[in-house]
């Protein structure tokens, strides 16, 4: 069993930190991680008792596992994730791909897929319990020429506690709270059709690592492998549905959008929600970063979104260390420039991907393919990283 940390009622406040992180899914406690490599005092604050059980992302690329890799990650997430090989694309019953995913050179850098839940879990558990706070909601903050003080109320309590920091950094999802009091626009387009995902087992056979898209008429449905005991994360348009739809209607979805069967008695962690294609105007206000959701959310064609929160992670920790270390704020723009610039590549991306995927006229049906993501961090990630070395350099000789 991992151990998720405790109620902030039981823990230390009114702390004075390098960073206050705001949001617990995965980009917040990547960033985490990133905090504790780098030796800064952090504090996490979520207002979630504990990670969730609604049916979330699920797909993590190679070079994501690469980046988790540095943390001592990588072993722990494989150890409860399905191999990830392939995506078979069906277009009204019919195959018109078969993608084969590129891996990573070593043994521990492959493409897989988990339970956000268990993800967020196994994240927790490597982390400072003492920093970790389960059951923290943030009501407000201010942002000073050098400090950010930031006021949460235990949401079991009522109690107010006060944190201070250097910087913030919010990974509040979609509806960040933080992204609206700064006044950052959030301009793009929603999709008005309401979206299903629920986590099932099927008394269908599916290949091994295979994850199945299927198109059609009454809207797509995406089965991934998510458990080695068998466990799929289900997601699609509800179509004709409503909210109020039973565990009858979802086994009737898959049998009418796919060739797949659905045990009725094994479906849980049901969610409904609606897809988004959105990129933040700025991704930096003075002492605050946004990464994640709150900074950008995608179709979910390529399942970028988690890996995009898990890079924008790795990135903003560096960024901070840098600017801790040496004293020197402006880095931060360079965080802000890379990860919008990638942002805006991925959008682009991935509404591509969502109408390729839907082409009954697609060629290629054994293409191999590399997530154009990756493609994008490996050239920005090495323009960064000179950058952040040049601000070294040259502090280092001041």
């Amino acid at each position: 069993m991992l151990i998720i940390s405790q109620s902030v009622r039981n823990m230390a406040f009114n702390r004075e930190v390098d960073v206050v992180i705001v949001g617990g899914g995965p980009g917040g406690l990547v960033l985490a991680h990133s905090c504790f490599y780098h030796k800064l005092s952090f504090v996490l604050l979520e207002k979630n008792i504990e990670p969730g059980e609604l049916s979330k992302a699920t797909g993590i690329h190679c070079r994501s596992m690469e980046y988790l890799s540095i943390f001592n990650l990588s072993n722990d997430i494989l150890r409860h994730a399905v191999r990830l090989d392939r995506a078979v694309i069906f277009v009204d019953g019919n195959i018109t791909k078969r993608i084969e995913f590129s891996h990573g050179s070593k043994v521990d850098i492959q493409n897989v897929s988990l339970s956000q839940k268990v993800f967020e879990e196994i994240l927790v558990s490597k982390l400072p319990q003492e920093s970790v706070f389960y059951g923290c909601e943030v009501l407000d903050f201010h942002d000073s020429n050098d400090s950010v003080t930031v006021q949460a109320k235990d949401v079991q309590t009522g109690e107010i506690k006060t944190f201070k920091s250097r910087y913030l950094a919010a990974a509040d999802g979609g509806k960040s709270l933080i992204r609206k009091r700064l006044h950052i626009d959030f301009p793009g387009e929603t999709n008005p059709e309401l979206a299903l995902s629920f986590d099932a087992k099927l008394c269908s056979t599916i290949e091994p690592n295979t994850m199945r898209m299927y198109n059609g008429q009454q809207g797509r449905l995406v089965f991934v492998p998510i458990s080695n005991d068998g466990e799929y994360k289900v997601s699609g348009l509800i179509g004709g549905f409503s909210e109020t739809l039973s565990t009858n209607d979802m086994v009737e979805i898959a049998k009418t959008r796919s060739d797949l069967c659905v045990v009725e008695e094994t479906i849980r962690n049901r969610t409904f929600y609606r897809l988004h294609a959105r990129i933040a105007d700025c991704f930096r206000c003075g002492n605050i970063c946004l990464l994640g959701d709150a900074a950008h959310v995608f179709y979910p064609d390529g399942g970028y979104g988690l890996n995009m929160a898990i890079e924008d992670a790795v990135y903003l920790g560096e960024t901070i260390h840098v600017a801790v270390q040496y004293g020197r704020k402006e880095v931060l723009d360079d965080y802000a420039h890379y990860r919008r610039e990638v942002a805006l590549l991925v959008k682009n991306d991935a509404t591509k991907k969502r109408v390729q995927s839907m082409d009954e006229k697609a060629e290629n049906n054994n293409e191999k393919q590399v997530y154009q993501s990756e493609q994008y961090q490996t050239l920005n990630y090495e323009n960064f990283l000179v950058n952040i070395s040049k601000y070294k350099i040259t502090l280092k000789n001041l």
